[in-house]
């Protein structure tokens, strides 16, 4: 999502995510990038981590679609336990956890753009 925000909040599917290791203050693993869109197995775009977080300061809503219930499980901002960065984090309910999505793979992968978390 490199172009600015529309000023209308609208309302995201995450479909995918990218993670990276972090090793402190011990090893643990961060959404540093989400891809959304209609499918649940293609992401029409693609967002950093600040990205995501500016979008929801700014109005927008993010959730993740419990296949099984058909049920949207909204995402949010919250604090990492470990390291006490800001994260994104979606309500626990069952196996459908942000954390357990695929991960975004796009051809070719922009890996960079996923590195201003």
């Amino acid at each position: 999502m490199n172009e600015e925000l529309d000023q209308t909040p609208s309302t995201w599917r995450i479909v995918c995510v990218k993670r990276r290791i972090f090793p402190q203050p011990r090893s643990h693993i961060h959404i540093v990038g989400v891809g959304t869109g209609e499918s649940a197995t293609w992401a029409d775009l693609r967002w950093t981590l600040a990205q995501a977080l500016a979008a929801l300061k700014a109005g927008h809503t993010f959730y993740i679609l419990d296949e099984e219930h058909g049920q949207p499980i909204q995402v949010v901002k919250t604090e990492c336990r470990v390291c006490d960065k800001m994260i994104l984090s979606a309500i626990k309910t069952g196996n459908m956890q942000l954390e357990n999505m695929r991960e975004c793979v796009y051809q070719p992968d922009p890996e960079v753009s996923f590195s201003d978390s």
